[in-house]
This record gives structure tokens, sequence and C-alpha cells, in this order.
């Protein structure tokens, strides 16, 4: 934690850290450590919940902005404190204030250009992979060719990826030139190429290339991205210009990208998925659920032969395993479609459609002996048997009728021909006949009219969405 923040105020950092620069700048220097406290990397390192990303990967168009951070609570600010004031010594170019709240570099930062010429350009690794030490190691491999200063990782300024490009910055040109002649590098057996970074920058001016900021010349004036298409001849990208096209493009598939997972539990998240597949190879997309069990990952990369022979007893996602295999030409066929269905279909109002769909043989009909039961126990008392959707109560919520995702009431009753027990309560269960499943239906179909009714009367009187609904469904 020490290293992290002497980090943020060091020369390094504040010559290419906006916000900390910016900071420093004001309040004499001090910056409160509440602020601090909500620095991804630090939140990670004292354990605390980590802010997310939004994710880029399915439903982007219908995403909210981001949320701010909301404020560390109390007690982890004072222990960041606290462990930054018995971390540092005289020596070191911080200082934290009397009361333990703020911190400040002691001397004042003078922005310095010298870093471009100390700077080398580094290609060869995956793209999009990384972890949360990633950068970590990283430093540790550079240092052992030189004294580093900072290293960076480019990103694709679109979807935030990795490029697998690095800006590694040296304390010395001389340090900086030794280490990109060297030709035999290797990281993880990625082998690497190394070019001084006023080299590369000059080599892409020369070809005419844009110029992406993290490349630029201190000092020097360059085009915007918007007039570099217009002096090419090109179109400016806009929200409206080509996505559609851009985006049929991405549908487009090349064979042996498709692997198909199985084995999903309830408490698997989406993210957990996608960043569990991405420490192998890089994943393009993920065609996935909540609540379902099982999805497809598209690689961006035809190497999904590789990844099953390489997986034969499945991909750990935390604790569980999914089972995986290749997804057949019939499979990828079907995959594209969907996805070009997805393109073609965005920006199209959507036919809203209230129908319920209800299977026969989903029904349980159930009363218990003595007192309430809550749908989270009667859920959580059938989980290893069956996906419960969810529970009608009848007026004094000691009986009802649950109904499940799949037609296996039958098997279910079976199982418990002597009733199921929740918290030493009996619980009895018994069929639901053909004329009952019928009056469920309808007072299922009646709920959801009722809802998407008050939600129409809510939307053309206040422009937001109602909460209406027969508080006898309990999802």
């Amino acid at each position: 934690i020490v290293k992290q923040v002497k980090h943020y105020f060091s020369d390094a950092n504040l010559n290419h850290d906006k916000f900390m620069r910016e900071s420093v700048s004001n309040n004499s220097g001090w910056i409160d450590f509440k602020v601090l406290a909500r620095f991804n990397r630090l939140r990670q390192l004292m354990g605390i919940p980590v802010a997310r990303k939004q994710n880029k990967g399915n439903n982007r168009k219908n995403q909210k902005p981001a949320p701010k951070v909301a404020d560390v609570d109390t007690q982890y600010v004072t222990l960041l404190g606290e462990t930054i004031k018995s971390g540092i010594t005289e020596e070191d170019p911080i200082e934290v204030n009397e009361d333990v709240t703020a911190i400040k570099r002691k001397e004042v930062f003078v922005p310095s250009d010298s870093w471009f010429s100390r700077t080398v350009h580094v290609k060869g690794l995956p793209y999009g992979i990384e972890s949360p030490d990633f950068i970590e190691k990283l430093f540790e491999y550079f240092a052992g060719h030189g004294n580093v200063q900072l290293v960076r990782m480019r990103r694709n300024p679109k979807t935030g990826d990795f490029k697998g490009n690095l800006l590694v910055e040296y304390a010395t040109a001389e340090e900086a030139e030794e280490v990109s002649k060297k030709e035999d590098a290797e990281y993880l057996g990625n082998k690497l190429e190394f070019v001084m970074l006023p080299a590369y920058h000059d080599e892409k001016v020369a070809n005419d290339e844009f110029i992406q900021e993290e490349l630029r010349k201190p000092g020097e004036t360059y085009q915007s991205f918007e007039d570099y298409c217009i002096s090419k001849g090109r179109p400016v990208p806009s929200a409206a210009n080509g996505k559609n096209a851009n985006a049929l493009k991405f549908a487009e598939l090349a064979p042996g990208c498709l692997v198909k997972f199985t084995g999903v539990t309830d408490d698997i998240a989406f993210d957990e998925i996608k960043k569990a597949f991405n420490t192998v190879h890089r994943v393009r997309f993920l065609e996935y659920t909540a609540g379902s069990s099982e999805g497809i990952v598209r690689f961006a990369e035809p190497v999904a032969a590789s990844f099953i022979e390489s997986h034969p007893d499945g991909q750990t996602v935390g604790e569980v395993t999914l089972s995986v295999e290749l997804v057949d030409e019939e499979g990828e066929k079907a995959f594209v479609e969907r996805s070009k269905a997805a393109v073609e279909g965005k920006g199209k109002p959507k036919a809203k459609s209230n129908k319920i769909e209800f299977v026969p043989g989903c029904l349980i009909k159930f009363t218990s002996a003595a007192g309430d039961v809550s749908h989270e126990k009667i859920k959580e008392a059938l989980k290893s048997e069956c996906d419960v959707k969810f529970v009608e109560y009848g007026t004094e919520k000691t009986d009802g009728i649950i109904r499940l995702a799949d037609p296996i009431a039958a098997k279910i009753i079976e199982s418990h021909a002597d009733g199921l027990t929740i918290d030493e309560v009996k619980i009895s269960l018994e069929p639901v006949d053909e004329e009952g499943e019928k009056a469920f239906a309808e007072r299922a179909q009646a709920a959801a009219d009722n809802k998407a009714k008050k939600r129409g009367h809510s939307d053309n009187r206040r422009g937001g969405h109602g909460h209406g609904g027969n508080k006898r469904f309990r999802k």
C-alpha cells in the first residue's frame, strides 16, 4: 500500500496522471486520504470492493452511465492514513499531516519532458489478457533490465482493452537504449519487440498514421482524430456513422472460435465467466443470459480446438468447473444468425408482449402445518432438485402454489411423499389438476397485463417506469 501511494506522488506518474497532477496543485498540495481510498488499486490492496467498469459486452446500448464511486467507509480511510504514516520515513518524498487525514509531496512537482527520451515501446503481449497484479509483475520483469520508473499499459481507446503494448520508462536514456537493443527477450512465452519511443513515434509520423495521445512528443501539436480522418478523406466516426456496418462485420465469424460451456450456477456472474476464459485466450464476446446454466464464448482467434484440448476437465470459474465442448458447424451458423439478427434489430422498437408462456406440469400446491414459509426458504429447500420460478401465496401465506421452471412437478412430489421439511415445519405437497393449472395461468396473465397497464400509465404521466402488478405473485 505504501509503495503504491509513493508511486501516485512520483514524478514519473505525475507526468501522465492528470487527476493527481491537478490534485497536488490545489489545497497547498494536500490530498485527503478519503480521496485516495477511492482509487481502485488501493481498494484491491485493502480488500475493499472495487468499482466495476461498465460491461462492454451484451446490451451496451441500454447501459446507464456508471455511477460515481461512493465514499469509502471511515474505518478504511483511517486505516489507510495510519498505514501510510507508519510506513514512511523522514527520507521519503511524501508526508502526512498531524491528524492523519491528508498527504502531500514535500517538493513541488515540476513537469518534465525527459520521460519521452527515456521510454521504450514494447510489443508482443497478448491482446486483452491481464490480471489484478499484472502491472506489478511487468514492473518486476523490466526492473531486471534497468532502473524502471514507470510501466504503462496501452489500451484500445474504444473498448479499454489492453492492446498488448507497453511504455516502459527508465531512469536514464542510456538504460532505455540498452534495453531497446535486446532481441531475444520473452515474457511468459511471448517474444517481445523493443524500440525507443522517439523512434517508434517518428516511424508512425513517417507512415502518416494517427498519433495517439500516449505516444505524443511533449511540446508538439497534433491533429485531433476527427481532423485526421477529414484530412484523409475518411468518414468521421460518430454514434450513427457506420455503426451498423461495423457491428455486422463483428457478427461475421471465422470457424473454430466458439466454445460451449455448461454447468453455471446461480452465484456465478457474467463478468466472472468472461474473466476466467479471458485469462487463457482473448474473449471477443460472451453469449450468456443471467440465470442460465450454459452459454457460448467467442474467442478473438480460432483457438477453440486447442482450448478444449488443454482443458479436458473443463474451465474453472471460482469454485465451479464448467464443462466445455466445441460448437459444430451448424451451431456456428446459428450463432452468426443470432448475432446478425441482434445487430439488425438494434434501434428498432420492439413489440411488447405480455403473453405468459405456460407449460403444464410445473405447478405444486403446498400447505404449511404451522406458520408461514417464505419464498426464499422454499427455493433454498428445493434448489438441489429444481429451479423455483415463483410462488403464489394464499391469503394467510400458509398455503399456495409453487411454479417450477421445468415440468417436473410430479417427480418432486414423488420424492417428497411424506412432505417437505423447512425449519422443522412440515410442508405437504400435492399436484395441481388441469383446471387448477388453467386458473393459475389466467391469474398470472391478469397480473402481467395489470402490471403492463400500470407501467404504461406511469410512463405517460411521468416518463418513467411504473411498479404495478399483482402483489400475490412473488418473484
